[in-house]
């Protein structure tokens, strides 16, 4: 906001001396080099005087975006299977069918599902959030289908278990809460 007033004040001087300041096509005489410079002095001295003033106003606080420990804010938060959702994952690393997520254990989970570009072979990746922006997570992790497995894609979840199909046709079983993934 300040630099807001900052610039229009800037620009109301630098306009202002421009019209004050004679043209050679109006006929009229140039001020002398002594009151030319002196005139300069004085607006860059009201500048000046306007930025000290813009940077000595109280500026409003800023919203803290995260709620204080002890009372969190729960945000609407979508759950079950989605059929998107890349990020936050690299489209380098990763080529994303679908994902998962829910609250489990007091924690946001999301369980993405996939191809992992680098081991060429189906994945999850598990991230977690904190439910109130506390620093206590549970880590996330990547689970590797076997081999020759091809992409994997969540397609149906009871609670925190996830039954997931694969490119090849081999169906897994994915315990979010344990975070084991096994053969059915």
């Amino acid at each position: 906001m300040h630099r807001h007033l900052i610039r229009i004040c800037v620009l109301t001087l630098v306009t202002a001396l421009a019209i004050g300041v004679p043209l050679a096509s109006t006929g009229s005489t140039a001020p002398s080099g002594g009151t030319l410079l002196a005139q300069k002095m004085a607006v860059r001295e009201e500048i000046d005087a306007a930025y000290r003033d813009a940077l000595a106003k109280d500026r409003p606080a800023k919203e803290n975006a995260v709620p204080p420990a002890g009372n969190p804010v729960e945000l609407a938060w979508a759950t079950g299977i989605i059929d998107d959702g890349q990020a936050p994952l690299p489209g380098t690393e990763y080529v994303i069918e679908n994902q998962w997520q829910d609250v489990v254990a007091g924690e946001h989970v999301n369980v993405y599902a996939g191809l992992s570009l680098r081991a060429s072979r189906g994945v999850l990746v598990v991230d977690t959030t904190a439910v109130d922006y506390s620093d206590s997570i549970t880590p996330g992790g990547i689970y590797l289908a076997p081999e020759g497995t091809g992409s994997l894609r969540i397609i149906e979840a009871v609670g925190s278990k996830l039954i997931v199909l694969s490119a090849s046709g081999a169906q897994f079983a994915f315990d979010v809460a344990r975070r084991s993934l096994t053969e059915l």
